[in-house]
């Protein structure tokens, strides 16, 4: 509707009824000096099917409050908030309902002022791509329930996390990676990660594409699993030489 309105600044769609809408895809994508959306808090979703790209690339986005949306029917939120550089908070995005949703990838990609997310309430049972979900999400520093996360038909999660600059620790607990075909690049570029709770899943199948994925010159990642020793690296600044002592102990682990 509002598709590379570039020179918009402010938007009043406070008298919009959007009872019977079923595609906001792409709806204001593009509107690089989109400041301030009034009236978006009282939209009503019910209905909508598809919200990718709905805020890409709006650079000048600070706040979206979301409050009232109802995306119990959404079936993809692909870019939903793609290259919204200055956004720093989304009001709402904890009761977020994504039952339906088969495409969070690169959702919140080059999220670069947001440094706290909370998705405790979203149900990912039928996701299969999360490809580049939080790529450069460089002031990330906390993803609350990712821990939650149920993965087990997503199939791609390539640089999920790459460039995660702020995390420390990740959770990833609760990941199945049966089916997963790709993790290259997952965590690459994660500069201050120490931790990854959860890799105890790790199996035969992240061979397919595991190219680089704790590429980075961390000091140390440490690898907790219920059922193997903690991981934890010696402090190494070669990226290379930290990828073949993960690769080593994973081959280990694969033997037990």
């Amino acid at each position: 509707m509002f598709l590379n309105c570039t020179s918009l600044e402010y938007l009043d769609l406070s008298n919009f009824n959007t009872s019977n809408v079923t595609n906001m895809e792409d709806m204001f994508n593009g509107c690089y000096k989109l400041k301030k959306i009034n009236g978006i808090n009282k939209f009503n979703t019910e209905k909508v099917l598809y919200m990718n790209r709905m805020f890409n690339e709006c650079t000048s986005l600070e706040y979206s409050d979301l409050s009232n949306f109802n995306t119990k029917n959404v079936i993809n939120m692909e870019d939903m908030f793609n290259g919204c550089y200055k956004l720093k908070e989304i009001n709402g995005l904890n009761k977020f309902n994504t039952n339906k949703v088969l495409y969070m990838n690169k959702m919140f990609q080059d999220c670069n002022a947001l440094t706290y997310l909370d998705l405790s309430n979203f149900n990912t049972s039928n996701v299969i791509n999360m490809e580049y979900m939080f790529n450069r999400c460089k002031n990330l520093k906390e993803i609350k329930g990712i821990n939650r996360f149920i993965t087990y038909k997503v199939t791609n999660l390539k640089s999920m996390f790459q460039d995660c600059n702020s995390i420390e620790s990740l959770d990833l607990s609760n990941f199945n990676i049966s089916n997963f075909t790709n993790m290259e690049f997952m965590l690459c570029g994660c500069m201050k990660l120490k931790e990854v709770k959860g890799l105890k899943k790790l199996n035969s199948s992240i061979k397919t594409n595991m190219k680089e994925i704790f590429q980075s010159d961390n000091e140390s990642i440490n690898l907790n699993s219920s059922n193997v020793d903690s991981f934890k690296l010696p402090k190494s600044k070669n990226s290379n030489n930290l990828k073949n002592k993960l690769e080593n102990m994973i081959k280990k682990y694969e033997k037990k």
